[in-house]
């Protein structure tokens, strides 16, 4: 079976970022279906050597230098997490301002690498419809992945009594802090409950939010099941957010808006079962994708 050289800026297997989550369920398929899946991080670039037969994924790639990925000689696909691969700091969700989409510094650096893929893989449909009308042509062929939650971790618990609302980083200013804060003035006999970071600490919340603090990933579904809606208002379009669907397998009501990748999926309103068997779905379907051009 060809071997796959996984490209990642941190190792999935021991890094508990999104991407690196993400990647490390469908890594973990893939040794399941016997791939040979070697994990290639920056520092290991000179020590790992390619051949002409290996098929190469391109994940979160924003410290490899573009130049050298598109010179590969191999087959290779773009697994999309963000905008652009760049170390750009509005690179995990879209372009923050109209100059951005009109004069991307980063995007005609980045650009040969997704002309050359035969694969580009993305976590969700609003995820490729702007990269695609961005890049038009550049981008090929495409699979869509969405970022995997485990469904035996979160899931709904039916506990009786649930109210109120919550949030996950709602508090950050580009996950839609201003958003979050106008929702509450104007709800203001509802309860909404921060978890997570909060980018403005000093500032007073509106008297009917409380916030939290951080909530270690092994108590999420605790934290989610007390309560009866999520709120997710971002103000940049974000390719996915797990936490939206983290908070649905927990059988939570999600408010949100046009700009959140993982609503844009169709099953995302669909009954907690129906989610709970795309997760599980997902990692099979990727390496069907990944199947297709070998």
């Amino acid at each position: 079976m060809t071997r796959v050289v996984w490209f990642q800026d941190y190792n999935p297997l021991s890094f508990g970022g999104g991407a690196q989550l993400t990647d490390r369920a469908y890594i973990t398929e893939g040794l399941k279906q016997a791939y040979d899946i070697i994990i290639l991080t920056p520092e290991l670039q000179n020590q790992i050597i390619l051949t002409k037969d290996d098929f190469l994924v391109y994940s979160n790639t924003a410290m490899f230098d573009p130049a050298k990925l598109a010179a590969a000689p191999n087959k290779y696909a773009v697994f999309h997490h963000d905008w652009v691969q760049s170390r750009c700091k509005w690179r995990l969700y879209f372009p923050m301002s109209e100059k951005c989409m009109a004069d991307c510094p980063h995007a005609p650096i980045w650009k040969p690498v997704l002309e050359k893929a035969v694969l580009n893989i993305f976590l969700s449909p609003l995820h490729y419809r702007l990269v695609k009308e961005y890049f038009g042509d550049s981008v090929g062929p495409y699979v869509l992945a969405p970022s995997v939650v485990n469904p035996d971790h979160f899931f709904d618990h039916k506990k009786p009594g649930r109210k109120g609302t919550c949030s996950l980083n709602g508090l950050i200013t580009f996950k839609g802090r201003a958003q979050q804060l106008e929702y509450a003035k104007q709800h203001s006999d509802e309860s909404i409950t921060f978890g997570g970071d909060n980018d403005r600490p000093q500032e007073p919340l509106p008297p009917n939010c409380k916030f939290v603090g951080p909530v270690a990933a092994v108590n999420l579904p605790k934290f989610y099941i007390e309560f009866e809606w999520f709120n997710e208002l971002p103000d940049t379009p974000q390719p996915m957010n797990r936490t939206a669907i983290e908070a649905r397998l927990c059988g939570l009501k999600v408010r949100t808006n046009a700009l959140l990748g993982a609503a844009s999926w169709p099953w995302f309103t669909s009954g907690v079962d129906v989610i709970a068997q795309k997760m599980r779905d997902a990692p099979g379907e990727f390496w069907k994708g990944v199947e297709s051009v070998l």
